[in-house]
């Protein structure tokens, strides 16, 4: 039930511990989207997307949609 939230708190953790003081987040501002990306950090002075899935299968259509805007 809860497996999705504890991957995304366990990569924030990470990303958090071992990569970047900051994190940031994506979302899609057209009416009735449902496109995020939870994670954005800035690492070399890139912004890396960072997606978290906990189950087997995904599309990653959001992460495709941000990259694509």
């Amino acid at each position: 039930m809860y497996r999705g939230k504890l991957a995304e708190q366990f990569v924030a953790q990470e990303l958090i511990a071992n990569h970047t003081s900051e994190l940031f987040y994506w979302s899609r501002e057209a009416r009735s989207s449902n496109a995020e990306v939870y994670y954005l950090a800035v690492r070399d002075g890139q912004i890396v997307p960072v997606e978290v899935k906990s189950g087997a299968g995904g599309s990653l259509r959001s992460l495709h949609m941000m990259l694509e805007t």
